[in-house]
């Protein structure tokens, strides 16, 4: 073999093994969004709903209230997910993590943030972690939640309440839900989870 042909065997040999890095670094970065679009659209899904799934206390007096398009299977799965997936994520994820850690990640992985908690600014974000991070334990264990059926209140487009979260060995947390009358598709959550 030539020179030539040699260099143009190497050349193929790189633009392969690149393009072959350059999916799997797409398929690993992406790999968080999908699975956050994935249970967004099991939740969004109100034929498919699982039996093991429990309501927060004032569920019904939430249902004779809200009007809008999500059913309440919906917004219990929805509930339940933030509860039992996104808090202790986020606990884990932020509990020793520097406010400038938080920052980056609120920007690099916005996408990801709208699906899971349905918001939009870093202050209402870093107000979420900051509430998250003073809960304690290594592990967190869910005990119950609740809706404040006296804090429910209806906007021109969502309808607001107060869910308090009991973890086993800490105090309530206070979560303001705010549920948009409309379904929202795949790509941000349609029910906003904040704190005050």
């Amino acid at each position: 073999m030539n020179k030539k042909m040699k260099k143009i065997i190497i050349l193929l040999v790189i633009l392969l093994l690149v393009s072959i890095l350059c999916t799997l670094v797409y398929f690993v970065v992406n790999t968080e969004k999908i699975e956050a679009k994935e249970q967004l659209e099991y939740i969004n899904d109100s034929s498919e709903w699982d039996t093991t799934i429990v309501y927060p206390e004032g569920t019904p007096v939430l249902k004779r209230t809200y009007e809008g398009e999500l059913t309440i299977k919906d917004i219990g799965k929805s509930m339940y997910n933030f509860t039992l997936n996104i808090i202790p994520k986020y606990y884990n994820q932020f509990k020793d993590a520097t406010n400038e850690e938080i920052e980056k990640y609120f920007y690099d992985k916005k996408d990801i943030i709208l699906i899971e908690t349905g918001i939009i600014s870093y202050s209402e974000f870093e107000s979420l972690i900051s509430d998250i991070k003073a809960l304690e334990g290594e592990k967190l264990e869910f005990e119950s939640y609740k809706l404040d059926t006296n804090s429910i209140g209806e906007k021109a487009s969502s309808v607001d309440v107060d869910m308090y979260i009991k973890y086993k060995n800490n105090k309530s947390i206070k979560i303001n839900v705010d549920i948009s009358n409309e379904f929202r598709d795949n790509t941000r959550s349609s029910i906003i989870y904040t704190t005050k």
